[in-house]
């Protein structure tokens, strides 16, 4: 069974790899941490550190917090047990 807010979790575990890995490879270069990583961390969660009150992941998190549908997508938790 995967919810909403399953899925959503997930995906800001993988965006936490994604702004990692950004950082490494475009070390020194302004343009990218100010217009791509900065914009992902504010996405990411609400503890980024800029002043922007957008919505997050964390925000969707909350607000799917009591929905315990069932969505489906379930294989996309899968490989984990691999």
């Amino acid at each position: 069974m995967a919810t909403r807010k399953e899925i959503i979790e997930k995906a800001q575990e993988k965006l936490d790899d994604v702004i990692r890995m950004l950082k490494f490879a475009c070390d020194g270069d302004p343009s990218a941490e100010s217009y791509i990583i900065d914009h992902l961390l504010i996405l990411q969660s609400r503890n980024h550190g800029f002043l922007d009150s957008s919505l997050n992941l964390d925000d969707l998190i909350e607000r799917y917090e009591n929905d315990h549908e069932d969505i489906g997508w379930d294989e996309f938790f899968e490989d984990e047990d691999e």
